[in-house]
């Protein structure tokens, strides 16, 4: 674990005043999408590949795509950041079961 940690203050810090009414960076994913999510989540928990094995090739979400599309495009000529939102996070805990 590192100790030194700074904050950072200079001008890449970002800051709620730099995105004041902007939410474009939210990405909401709906039902359809989380079905598919689950699916790819649980395939891939079967299956044993290890994190830095997981391409895209491995499964399908033909629904969910253009959401993670477009939070890819936030991070590379973006804000730098993007949020997806409606993951049910206390359903599934740290891995499907």
């Amino acid at each position: 674990m590192v100790s030194n940690l700074q904050p950072v203050t200079d001008e890449t810090a970002w800051k709620a005043v730099n995105f004041p009414d902007d939410r474009s960076w939210v990405r909401a994913l709906d039902p359809q999408m989380l079905v598919e999510l689950e699916k790819a989540g649980k395939q891939l928990l079967q299956s044993g590949t290890n994190a830095p094995d997981i391409a895209a090739a491995l499964f399908s979400l033909p629904k969910t795509d253009t959401v993670l599309a477009a939070s890819y495009g936030d991070l590379e000529s973006g804000a730098g950041f993007s949020m997806l939102s409606g993951l049910p996070v206390d359903d599934w805990g740290l891995a499907l079961s």
